[in-house]
């Protein structure tokens, strides 16, 4: 059986890949929450370049699917999946709001 930090590993190089077929602008994919203390937080965070971007793929249905896909594929525990959290994040909107601090925009 394979430990959660290893699930969320294999999960997160699936969404780059996913990522990766998805868009032409440079991203970058990070995961992170309470799931490492039993818990079910998990927020999977795909960053880009612009405003344009992050809107396109928050909109694509297509995409979202396949990102949730590998939840399941990787068998990511079942009565946590509901509570993933995928935020689509652009470098354009953390520069205007947050003056370029990922950590500051996160809170």
């Amino acid at each position: 059986m394979t430990n959660i930090k290893d699930t969320v590993k294999a999960i997160k190089k699936d969404v780059k890949y996913i990522v990766s077929e998805t868009t032409q602008e440079r991203y970058d994919v990070f995961t992170y929450g309470s799931y490492l203390f039993g818990e079910n937080g998990l927020c999977i965070l795909i960053s880009v370049d612009t405003d344009k971007e992050r809107d396109r793929l928050k909109d694509d249905a297509k995409f979202l699917r396949r990102v949730s896909s590998s939840l399941v594929l990787r068998d990511f525990p079942e009565e946590a999946r509901s509570s993933v959290v995928v935020w689509v994040e652009s470098q354009e909107t953390v520069d205007r709001e947050s003056k370029g601090d990922w950590h500051l925009h996160m809170k």
